[in-house]
């Protein structure tokens, strides 16, 4: 069994120094720093420290608490974020805030819970192109059960083949890349394109 331990130093004038984070193993007393910035309570991700705008959730959470890449919290503008199958469970406004978060993809097969229809919506003020990407076999099955869903539904292999510049007469009106492990999102915009639509990036 691991046990998260928080180390919170003082200055010597006694001003607040930050946190550490340890993982403990309560069998072997052993101890290691905890780097990948996922602080975790058993199989409940509780908080995110991490730098990479780009996530993705370990595998074996279970549940995503409230507010935890919510952008006031960590400071980091996500751009995609993947959601593996063992999460059961994620909590009001978790990735809010997030104005660059063109992307949630989610592993598993069985739609889980999510209140998208209110002010506790987990992706509210995403970037202007969010979609969420879902198993090909399983849209119909998301696309029920998220019905009050106001974003974008696609199958992985939909994904796939969309373009990176949607333009219709001249005028950009989605934008769908996402870059490659932590790199940061460079964007050419296409000569033929006339103007920009309100909330495309």
């Amino acid at each position: 069994e691991e046990k998260l331990v928080t180390f919170v130093p003082y200055a010597e004038s006694g001003e607040y120094a930050g946190e550490m984070y340890f993982d403990i193993d309560m069998d072997t007393l052993a101890f290691s720093v905890n780097a990948d910035g996922f602080i975790t309570d058993g199989t409940k991700l509780v908080k995110y420290t991490g730098k990479s705008p780009i996530v993705v959730i370990p595998d074996g959470i279970t549940e995503i608490a409230d507010d935890v890449f919510n952008y006031q919290n960590t400071g980091v503008s996500l751009l995609s974020v993947t959601v593996p199958a063992s999460v059961t469970a994620i909590g009001k406004r978790a990735f809010e805030n997030n104005r660059s978060l063109s992307r949630a993809v989610f592993l598993s097969s069985t739609p889980i819970a999510v209140d998208f229809a209110s002010e506790f919506d987990p992706f509210r003020w995403p970037a202007g192109n969010f979609v969420i990407v879902v198993p090909e076999a399983d849209k119909a099955a998301y696309v029920s059960a998220w019905a009050d869903c106001k974003y974008k539904i696609k199958g992985s292999v939909e994904v796939t083949i969309i373009p990176e510049f949607e333009i219709e007469d001249g005028v950009l009106i989605g934008y769908n890349g996402v870059p490659e492990g932590d790199e940061e999102l460079v964007v050419i915009i296409p000569n033929d394109v006339r103007e920009i639509a309100v909330g495309v990036f």
